[in-house]
């Protein structure tokens, strides 16, 4: 049973992902159009790691134009961009200006920023990597993921604290530098 579900979360995600590709958006775009999901989140859900409800099963079929069992059916073809719905389109066409507007801009160096947050006293209490965002965002705009990878992916894991969703009673993890983290603190 438990093999027939992860069966089913990696199809779903191999259709996400089909569909995805052939909008042309990344992670990060897709999960903003259909409403603020991260782009780690969408990885995941590609990738047959997470589970999803029906709703979000509707609500992904829907923004590619399809039903629900349509995305769920193999034997059913996957649309052109012509045939997904005008919203989506001009959602592309929009991405697509984004992106080329951010290549003459120049790069902002999201690492110094983050480096000198931490050098503050920002994280002696425990922080989600949105709050982290914020707390930044009058100097570079990011996202929560972009923090997240800075904090536990590079050198600067050696001084921060991750704290699990499940520590802390929330959703998602608290990063605090590890010198003041206290566990089983809220």
């Amino acid at each position: 049973m438990k093999s027939e579900l992860n069966d089913i979360k990696k199809f779903f995600g191999s259709r996400l992902l089909a569909c995805r590709e052939i909008t042309g958006l990344t992670q990060e775009e897709y999960g903003t159009y259909i409403g603020n999901i991260t782009y780690n989140h969408i990885y995941n859900i590609e990738k047959g790691r997470h589970s999803v409800g029906l709703e979000t099963i509707h609500n992904v079929a829907r923004s590619f134009g399809l039903e629900a069992y349509e995305m769920l059916n193999p034997n059913f073809a996957l649309p052109s961009v012509t045939k997904m719905p005008k919203a989506l389109r001009n959602y592309i066409q929009a991405a697509l200006i984004k992106r080329e507007e951010k290549k003459n801009e120049p790069r902002q160096n999201l690492a110094r920023y983050v480096d000198t947050v931490l050098a503050s006293n920002f994280l002696h209490t425990p922080k989600t990597a949105g709050e982290f965002a914020k707390h930044i965002k009058d100097k570079v705009e990011t996202s929560p993921g972009k923090i997240t990878t800075l904090l536990t992916k590079t050198k600067r894991k050696d001084i921060v604290q991750t704290i699990p969703g499940e520590e802390w009673g929330g959703v998602g993890n608290k990063y605090v530098l590890k010198e003041y983290h206290k566990p089983g603190k809220k």
